[in-house]
């Protein structure tokens, strides 16, 4: 990124395109086997090499590797005794799923 408004202004381009391509999957797709790069680095943890990964299972740890790290944000502001935004998927839907506001 050449700017700091550029970084900004990724998300409210990529976020459109990206859901065109959750519309366009189909259920085959979701089905794809897919070669993660790093997911070689953790044999060695794991004991045996990693097992096939598809797309699903793909998006899947994308959403929920996010929510982690949205938990561990919410630790360290309670830990500065800041009240952290509600960031459950349940809250998103009781709003009425709105689209994100990108002020």
């Amino acid at each position: 990124f050449s700017t700091t408004g550029s970084i900004l202004d990724e998300p409210r381009t990529f976020y459109p395109a990206l859901r065109q391509i959750l519309r366009d999957l189909q259920d085959y797709d979701l089905k794809t086997t897919i070669t993660v790069p790093w997911a070689k680095f953790f044999a060695r943890s794991l004991g045996h090499e990693p097992a096939d990964t598809s797309l699903g299972d793909t998006l899947m740890q994308v959403a929920l590797h996010t929510q982690h790290h949205r938990a561990q944000i919410s630790t360290y502001l309670r830990e500065l005794d800041v009240s952290p935004p509600m960031v459950d998927y349940i809250g998103w839907v009781w709003s009425g799923r709105p689209d994100p506001e990108w002020s």
